[in-house]
């Protein structure tokens, strides 16, 4: 990597601006083609290692998760430009209105819904790399931190894969005692949330990349506002897609946005005009917003959706997936504000000093937090204030490195603001840190001759690449060949049988409503047919309920563990409806009649018998429930009556 700084004693000629710029955007080319190959990996092995006939769902990871999305793009395909929930059975208005999975939708009619998922998973991750390319420009980096930056962004993690487990999200493995105590036997976040990070993203989620596009976009437009007013309609119309995709972001981005004004504001940086043109770019959140509100009230299903508890996890789970990317930009800061002789070093050692004891308050604290809000409101108000006034006592010359600085800052406690779905706000968290991390490096470097600060960079490319590694290799080596997601419950390919059930049911006419069990893990055995943690083949019975849902657009009666209302309860009903007598946990079942009443109290059209043999349970004939539309060798899909 370049850095003119450097350059000079080494007997290299100094590159010109010109020629500078031109290096700098050929590498980001080069590392925007290697995104999107990287990207293209796991689903270029699953259609290279797939049984002949079998087809690759298009992911296996949150697959569940993901035939949410198939469900509003198949919609779209239908011509449907509002939605609603296909994984109830309850009454709702379907007033939903998603532009992100309208348009895959359309574009799926044309490619196919797992096609346009990768399109647009690839897609949007090369549009990351440029997009995050302009922001690093405008922090006047020298060549070498420019590229350090993007390098460390799109490839770091934590230190998960030191605990790596291809399961789960608890510690199942073999691992030091004292370690293990420290995480509450839990695993770094960096391990299995993908949201958090970019390589995973851009590896797993079209949605998540787009969003990351976008939080992007807003803030470019936030900085380039204050000298060019024509940004405010592009970053409104930002503010209102993100907005509409994925709204839990916007709450994110105006939190590191009211950071960054502290810190302009300690700078003088801040101008009035500036603050309304910013202000103008997140009213074109308003709109969205409030058919979101009219939403929420009008509809039940979607209140009860809203209301799935999603709690952040345990901090140290944080921690330990940050903690390389914190100690380094921390550290940078450290040796940056030693090099500043004016008054503001003073500032930011007392700022470092703050965040430093706020984090170690906070790994503390965590000791006692296994379930729920971590804070209550009034405390959550408390630690924001604080990493307000760290945001103002650390704050940069350039506006640039202030907002990457305040989004750092506020990225950690942002997850434990007290709502439901706060996980989601761990969006992007690694980017900030990633920037800032590269910042330190270079300030840690900089004295280092450049054949050992190469390898140097080289070590810490490969530590913090290792987690990153380790998703790629599960995607390609764990879950293809198993053919089990990591949900264990949800299959990577579609054997024949299945694609004759989607087919048969796709081809039935008017609403189809669908009755399915929840399906049932495979663990793998050892000798003593013991379980083997952690392993797990491909699902005994897998849950095809959500996959029907998604790629048929068929309702189904218990499809999603957040998108069905008491999921729980109703994948008890669906065994006592299909057990023909009591089994295991389940005891009771229902009788004839009871079945009939259940029938036409849901609305069911359909139902999907497993083979009673195949997954060892006392199961109802498909017969006595309707005409058996498909009889295979796994599952027979059955057309509902409901006198019988």
């Amino acid at each position: 990597m370049g850095h003119n700084a450097q350059i000079r004693g080494y007997g290299l000629r100094r590159l010109t601006p010109a020629e500078q710029r031109a290096d700098e955007h050929k590498f980001v080319g080069y590392l925007a083609i290697a995104t999107a190959l990287v990207a293209l990996i796991p689903t270029v092995v699953a259609l290279v290692s797939g049984v002949i006939g079998s087809r690759y769902i298009g992911m296996s990871y949150n697959t569940d998760d993901h035939m949410v999305y198939a469900a509003w793009m198949r919609q779209a395909m239908d011509g449907h430009l509002l939605f609603d929930n296909r994984f109830t059975t309850d009454a709702q208005p379907g007033l939903t209105v998603h532009v992100l999975f309208l348009v895959m939708g359309w574009v799926a009619k044309l490619l196919s819904i797992p096609i346009t998922m990768t399109l647009f998973r690839v897609g949007a991750s090369v549009g990351f790399v440029y997009l995050l390319a302009s922001i690093l420009r405008r922090t006047s980096a020298n060549t070498y931190q420019f590229k350090l930056g993007l390098s460390l962004t799109v490839l770091s993690g934590g230190l998960g894969f030191l605990l790596w487990h291809d399961f789960g999200q608890s510690i199942v493995l073999p691992a030091p005692d004292a370690l293990k105590s420290f995480m509450l036997d839990r695993l770094p976040v960096d391990v299995w949330q993908p949201e958090g990070f970019v390589f995973p993203s851009f590896l797993t989620n079209a949605l998540f990349m787009v969003s990351l596009c976008l939080i992007l976009g807003i803030f470019r437009c936030v900085l380039r506002v204050k000298d060019d007013p024509k940004q405010m309609w592009i970053g409104a119309g930002l503010s209102a897609l993100l907005m509409n995709i994925h709204s839990y972001d916007m709450l994110l981005v105006s939190l590191v946005l009211i950071a960054f004004v502290a810190a302009l504001a300690q700078k003088k940086q801040l101008t009035k005009q500036w603050i309304l043109r910013a202000v103008a770019i997140g009213c074109g959140a308003i709109i969205p917003a409030i058919w979101f509100l009219y939403v929420l009230k009008s509809d039940a299903v979607f209140q009860a959706r809203a209301a799935t508890e999603t709690f952040t996890p345990n901090f140290r789970q944080i921690l330990l997936a940050y903690l390389p990317l914190i100690c380094l930009a921390l550290g940078g800061l450290v040796v940056k504000a030693h090099n500043n002789k004016t008054e503001s070093a003073k500032l930011m050692y007392i700022g470092i000093g703050i965040y430093a004891a706020l984090i170690l308050v906070l790994t503390v604290a965590a000791g006692s937090h296994t379930t729920g809000y971590f804070f209550e409101a009034p405390v959550w108000v408390i630690l924001f204030a604080v990493t307000i006034v760290c945001s103002y006592l650390v704050a940069d010359e350039n506006p640039t490195v202030s907002l990457i600085t305040a989004w750092a800052l506020v990225s950690l406690i942002a997850p434990y603001f007290p709502g439901l779905f706060q996980r989601k706000l761990m969006m992007g968290a690694s980017i900030p840190w990633s920037i800032l991390a590269g910042y330190g490096l270079n300030w840690l470097l900089r004295k280092q001759e450049r054949t050992g600060r190469n390898l140097a960079t080289t070590l810490v490319l490969l530590v913090l690449g290792g987690t990153s590694l380790r998703w790629l290799l599960r995607e390609v080596v764990v879950y293809t060949p198993s053919n089990v997601s990591n949900t264990t419950r949800h299959p990577v390919f579609l054997s024949t049988e299945m694609q004759r059930i989607l087919k048969s049911l796709d081809a039935e006419p008017g609403k189809r409503v669908l009755l399915a069990l929840p399906g049932a893990a495979n663990p793998k055995l050892d000798e003593q047919n013991n379980p083997v943690p952690d392993r797990f083949d491909t699902p005994i019975l897998p849950d095809l309920a959500p996959i029907i849902t998604g790629y048929t657009g068929t309702y189904s009666y218990a499809g999603h563990w957040s998108e069905t209302p008491e999921y729980g309860k109703k994948c008890g009903d669906m065994y006592r409806f299909f057990l023909l007598r009591p089994f295991g946990s389940i005891k009771k079942v229902m009788s004839d009649e009871e079945r009939a009443e259940f029938i036409a109290k849901t609305g069911a059209t359909h139902a999907l018998v497993p083979n009673a043999d195949t997954v060892n349970l006392p199961l109802v004939d498909p017969t006595k429930l309707g005409t058996v539309l498909l009889n295979g060798g796994h599952f027979s899909l059955v057309r509902l009556n409901a006198s019988k």
